[in-house]
């Protein structure tokens, strides 16, 4: 993180990297739901613990409005990850949720934190 993106961005924090891809869920019980995966095991993406053990799973709740939870693999954590491994051997546990937002939604959510906002 350089002084130039906290200036011009307004964070100080970067999450790792990851790759995205739709795919069936990793979630336990729900092998056939379809989502956008946010894989960051990958070993090559260099990701510190406890990135290196999670996948963001997010789905479409309206339109440019997306809720996301956080997966995070829970056993077998040393190996390499191998995405041709089933997911149950992982033993993946939810750790929470998140919301994405497009500008529009982004706007309204400000008019409704606002002073008289919600009036």
């Amino acid at each position: 993180m350089t002084f130039y993106e906290v200036i011009k961005y307004g964070y100080d924090k970067k999450g790792g990297l990851f790759v995205a891809h739709r795919a069936e869920s990793v979630e336990p019980g729900k092998p056939d739901k379809q989502v956008l995966q946010l894989n960051y095991r990958w070993r090559n993406l260099k990701n510190p613990p406890p990135l290196r053990y999670l996948i963001d799973e997010l789905v479409e709740i309206a339109d440019g409005l997306y809720l996301g939870q956080l997966l995070f693999a829970t056993d077998n954590i040393l190996k390499d990850y191998d995405p041709g491994c089933p997911a149950a051997e992982y033993k993946y546990e939810h750790f929470g949720y998140f919301l994405l937002m497009d500008n529009e939604w982004n706007k309204e959510k400000n008019y409704l934190l606002s002073p008289g906002g919600t009036e």
